[in-house]
Order: structure tokens, then C-alpha cells, then sequence
């Protein structure tokens, strides 16, 4: 084989390896693409995976939401033919219960009954509830009572507790609406006259008022700006828990004593205060008011006075009942369940005893350590799965307070 031959092999070979090389780029660039387009037809059809479980999810909100929908507008027809009744009452001004518990608040007790005895609305009844006070407090009702017939004075023999002496204000009661108050807090004047003008106003079965926070000690009032979470609230004037199913047992603080309530529906609905806690009794009052009212109403007016920096005010006993978050938590689930919205409202409701749950530890940890320990120890080996949060442990998005949830994952997860 001479030179000439021996070039022109390798010059084809040449070819053939450059040719072979195109070959394999051209190749690995087809493959590169098709890789894409497998990569993109994967990606495709776990968002149409997740589209379709989230359709699901929403089909079932939106088919459990017409359900309750059905069975709330049938509850709000029969409710406002009986309101349609008490128009033809409106010669005068309706009736106000006020029903008060009182326990040795012998120190506060005067001003918050001349605060509803000089209401500008005249035509109330003050039912005061005496819980086997020790000091003077009874006497001093009594007094009230003599001179004022519009107070009424139930005495307990022992101390029973606010959740069982407000009941039985709440059978004693006989006005068109109810408002508790705390023996230690006061009324604006002009309070009463302007809540149920609103609520007559708007046909409201609750109407909900602003507060601020008075120091004893220094006689400073403070904004409660906590009271009422307004980015929840619907943008409407009156709504119910259908507008708001995620918040409606969150979106304002559970005490009793900013809410005038329609007397018919805590009769219709049976609802009443706990009775086996020494606190959040009134959770489940607040909380069945409103998932069961037909309307509720917010009135932009501050006019409650909420005691701080005493210790006889009925709202210091985290230490004595540490545990009242939970067993008041229970019976809330106890009371959804018996109207049929306890699957509706579980987040609502989950959210609600996450953040319960982890402000009563913080309270107990600045406290007795003791008990912050225990009530840790039972949030993870029982609380938190009996509350329904367990199950949503790995739901980031289904938690709207992202604290609480990462001291949640944190309580769980510890060794």
C-alpha cells in the first residue's frame, strides 16, 4: 500500500468519525429534547394531579357549604318570621337583660352597677348573680336592690363558678336580648341604648361592639385592638359563619360581655355557658352565638371598660385551671357536632385551639413551671390529637398563625 492510498484511508476514516460524531451530537440533542418533553409532560401531570385533588377539595367545600347553606337559610326564615312578630311590639324600646356573676369584687362591684343602672336606655333588667362571695359584695347588691327594682339578685350558697351562675342568669332573663358583664368592668352611658338600636337597626341576632382595657392602677384606658380581627371580617354589614367558615370561631375574642345577643336564639339553640371550668367557660356560649345567628353585626362604638391589673378580676385563673383551654375546646367540638358543622368548620376550629392551646402555655411558663410541663406533656400525648390537629401536622397552609404552628411542630417533635 503506497502513500497515496494510506492518506486517502485516513481522510475517509476522518469523514466517517466526523460524521459519526454529527451523528452523536445530533443524537444527544434529540435526547435532550425528548427529555425536556418527558420532563414537561411529568411536570404537566402532576399540576393536573393537583388540580384535579384540589377541584376535589373544593367540590367537597363547595357541596358541604350548599348543604349548610340550605339548612341556615331555612333556620333564618323560620328566625325572621319571628321577628316579623316583634315589629308589631316596637311601641317601646325592647328589654335588655344584663346579667352580671359576681365573686369578692367587692372593690369594683359599685362602679360597674352604677354603669348599668345610668344607662340611657331605661328599659333593662339587671339580674346579678351572687357566686358565695366572702366580702361585702352581696350587701351590696342587696342595697341596689331596694332602691331599684329593675335588680334582681340570685345568691349561690358556695362558689360555683361563672359558668354555672350565668346560666342561671340566662333562665332568669327576660328581655329581647342578653349582654353579660364582669363584675369588675363598666359600661359607657349611652352603651346599651346604641347596641340595641343597632341590632333592631340591621335585624341582627348579635351585635358585637370595640372595648378597651382600663389599669386600676393608673387609671390609663388602652386600646383592645385584639377584640376583633378585622382582615377576616366579610366586607358586608351583617353576615353569618357561611361568609367566613376558616375564622368565624376566631375572628373575635370569646368573652361574653361585648356581645348582645337575641335572647330567641340562645333559647332556640339551647346555648349556654360551661359549666365545668374555672376559665373560657363562655367559649362556647360566644362560639355557639355565632355559627348559629342569622345575622351578626359589628358596631364600630367602644363601649365596655375590661379591668386589667387586678387579681379578683373572674378572667386570673390560669394557674388554678390550666388545663380550661382544652376542656373548653372539647365541649366547643361537642356543640359543632350537635348542629351538624363540626367537618365544615374543623379549620376554623383547629386554628382556634392551636392558638389557645400555645397562649396558655406561654401564660403557665411565666407562671408555675410545673404546670407547663404537664400541660406540654398531655398537648403531645393526647390534647393535640383530641382537638383534631394532629391529623393536620404536615399542612403548613392549613394554620393561619405560623408561630404557634412551628411551636407546635417543635412540642410534637421533641425527644
Amino acid at each position: 500500500m503506497n502513500g497515496e492510498d494510506l492518506s486517502e484511508i485516513k481522510s475517509d476514516l476522518k469523514y466517517e468519525k466526523q460524521q459519526l460524531h454529527n451523528i452523536v451530537t445530533k443524537m444527544n440533542i434529540q435526547y435532550e429534547m425528548l427529555q425536556r418533553q418527558i420532563n414537561q409532560l411529568y411536570d404537566e401531570n402532576t399540576r393536573l394531579r393537583q388540580e384535579l385533588v384540589q377541584k376535589s377539595d373544593e367540590l367537597k367545600i363547595l357541596e358541604a357549604r350548599d348543604y349548610q347553606y340550605m339548612l341556615h337559610q331555612n333556620q333564618v326564615f323560620s328566625r325572621k318570621l319571628k321577628r316579623l312578630e316583634d315589629y308589631a311590639e316596637r311601641g317601646e324600646k325592647p328589654l335588655v337583660s344584663v346579667i352580671i356573676s359576681v365573686y369578692n369584687t367587692e372593690k369594683y362591684l359599685v362602679q360597674c352597677l352604677e354603669s348599668v343602672k345610668n344607662q340611657t336606655l331605661e328599659n333593662i333588667e339587671i339580674i346579678c348573680i351572687d357566686d358565695g362571695s366572702s366580702d361585702s359584695s352581696r350587701s351590696i347588691i342587696e342595697e341596689y336592690c331596694k332602691s331599684d327594682g329593675r335588680f334582681m339578685l340570685i345568691a349561690n350558697n358556695k362558689n360555683q363558678g361563672a359558668g354555672i351562675s350565668r346560666n342561671k342568669g340566662l333562665k332568669a332573663a327576660h328581655g329581647k336580648y342578653i349582654i353579660c358583664l364582669d363584675s369588675d368592668d363598666f359600661f359607657e352611658p349611652q352603651f346599651l341604648e346604641k347596641m340595641t338600636g343597632y341590632a333592631e337597626k340591621k335585624a341582627a341576632d348579635a351585635v358585637i361592639c370595640r372595648s378597651d382595657l382600663y389599669y386600676t392602677d393608673t387609671g390609663r384606658y388602652e386600646d383592645n385592638n385584639s377584640s376583633i380581627n378585622d382582615r377576616v371580617l366579610p366586607e358586608k354589614e351583617v353576615f353569618t359563619f357561611l361568609d367566613m367558615p376558616f375564622y368565624i370561631l376566631d375572628f373575635c375574642v370569646g368573652w361574653a360581655w361585648d356581645k348582645l345577643v337575641r335572647r330567641s336564639l340562645i333559647t332556640d339553640y339551647d346555648i349556654s355557658f360551661q359549666e365545668n371550668v374555672r376559665r373560657n367557660e363562655d367559649v362556647v356560649y360566644t362560639c355557639g352565638v355565632m355559627i348559629s345567628a342569622s345575622a351578626i353585626a359589628i358596631l364600630d362604638y367602644k363601649g365596655v371598660h375590661h379591668r386589667k391589673s387586678t387579681n379578683t378580676s373572674l378572667e386570673d385563673t390560669y394557674s388554678e385551671a390550666p388545663d380550661s383551654f382544652y376542656r373548653a375546646g372539647m365541649e366547643l367540638l361537642k356543640r359543632l357536632q350537635y348542629q351538624g358543622k363540626a367537618e365544615f368548620l374543623e379549620k376554623s376550629y383547629v386554628n382556634r385551639c392551636l392558638g389557645k392551646s400555645i397562649y396558655y402555655l406561654n401564660q403557665l411558663k411565666n407562671m408555675d413551671i410545673e404546670k407547663y410541663d404537664y400541660i406540654k406533656n398531655m398537648l403531645k400525648a393526647q390534647y393535640f390529637s383530641d382537638m383534631k390537629i394532629l391529623k393536620h401536622k404536615n399542612e403548613k397552609d392549613y394554620f393561619y398563625q405560623k408561630k404557634a404552628y412551628e411551636v407546635f411542630l417543635d412540642i410534637i417533635n421533641e425527644k
